[in-house]
């Protein structure tokens, strides 16, 4: 059970921050928005709780006092507890949580910033907790700008299995029959702080694995296994053959190239979330969407603009929603497409060098990124 507050300030950094490691690590979970549903009774009947973000509920009116001292009563019968809410006091060090108090026990001084993150061995024979087991010993990993942490103390029960300068990151504890764990900040997920697979994504999903009560089912291996296919024009029989076999391909199209007579199984592959489409060019050797590939240089912005306009009013009138994903042909893109990718809800672009450039004999390969930023 995910808990959220709509009316909260940072009630969209779960869909920003914590809900990807969710979806990706195969974790299931319900949503509970406390701000309509409470928190409700029948805590105990999950696994885990996680608190899904900062601010949860600081005036108080939310949670209630009856929804804390369920959650406290869920963690001791054996409900595992994850929080990501690291605003646990006010400005003048007051606690705001009943349930963390009685859990956790905190201590609460001035904030401060960290421009690390190292990863003690807090086991005996100096070995490392299992949700830091991944790393070696004082594993120290450097972030790009440092982040703000609350000052928290912890009491004897406590463990900082994570620390960012002398402040916990980390934090776990046992509650009765319940474990938790309280992460004092998530900004180190922003690419700004640090960012995902820079280190500290295992930590995530270890301490949910380790506070919930057991069993506790996830599918932690992702799909490895995909099927894109650039120059697409139809018929689309194959992809059917394809959807028998598991795979839900990504179609890059041919624009000019599709006859009228394919679109309508197009669009019921995309809308029935079979296949996702997206344009890939207008054509195969002439005229390409994204860039002016016989002159080498980036369309002129009022010729990017047309060409937006005819894929919108294609897509539109078809009735075929435009993939989150697009791939240029040759990878040639402009820089100036990137204002009508946006428009289109675009998220993601695969390239194989950076935009603006031309297919060469031996064009700037881009080696292990960084990828262009929508």
């Amino acid at each position: 059970m995910v808990l959220v507050n709509s009316t909260s300030a940072k009630y969209l950094d779960f869909q920003h921050y914590i809900q990807p490691y969710l979806d990706n690590f195969g974790v299931p979970y319900t949503v509970r928005d406390i701000a309509t549903n409470g928190v409700g009774t029948n805590l105990g009947r999950y696994a885990l709780i996680v608190i899904g973000h900062s601010q949860l509920d600081t005036n108080g009116v939310a949670l209630g006092s009856a929804g804390q001292a369920s959650i406290s009563l869920a963690v001791s019968n054996g409900t595992g507890l994850v929080s990501f809410d690291g605003a646990l006091a006010t400005a003048g060090g007051a606690p705001r949580y009943s349930f963390v108090q009685s859990i956790f026990g905190f201590g609460y001084g001035a904030a401060t910033a960290g421009a690390s993150v190292t990863l003690p061995a807090t086991e005996p024979l100096s070995q490392m907790h299992y949700i830091t087991a991944r790393h070696t010993a004082s594993d120290s990993i450097t972030l790009h700008s440092s982040m703000t942490l609350p000052g928290i103390t912890l009491p004897s029960n406590d463990t900082a299995v994570a620390l960012s300068g002398a402040q916990p990151l980390l934090a776990v504890t046992k509650y009765g029959q319940g474990y938790a764990a309280q992460w004092t900040s998530y900004d180190w997920v922003s690419i700004a702080v640090l960012g995902p697979m820079e280190g500290l994504d295992d930590l995530v999903w270890r301490s949910l694995v380790w506070a919930a009560r057991k069993p506790f089912v996830m599918r932690g291996l992702p799909n490895l296994l995909t099927l894109r296919s650039d120059d697409t024009t139809g018929p689309f029989g194959w992809v059917h053959v394809a959807n028998e076999m598991g795979f839900k391909p990504w179609l890059g199209l041919f624009l000019s190239d599709v006859a009228e007579a394919d679109t309508a199984d197009l669009r019921n592959l995309v809308t029935n979330g079979n296949a996702t489409a997206s344009i890939h060019s207008l054509d195969c050797c002439t005229t390409f969407f994204y860039f002016d590939h016989p002159n080498a240089v980036p369309w002129p912005d009022n010729v990017m603009s047309n060409h937006f306009y005819t894929g919108t009013q294609w897509h539109t009138s078809h009735g075929i929603p435009i993939s989150k994903v697009v791939v240029a042909h040759y990878s040639e893109i402009g820089p100036n497409a990137y204002a009508g990718l946006k428009a289109w809800g675009v998220q993601f672009m695969g390239v194989c060098f950076l935009p603006g450039n031309a297919w060469a004999a031996s064009p700037p390969w881009l080696v292990a990124g960084p990828l262009p930023a929508l």
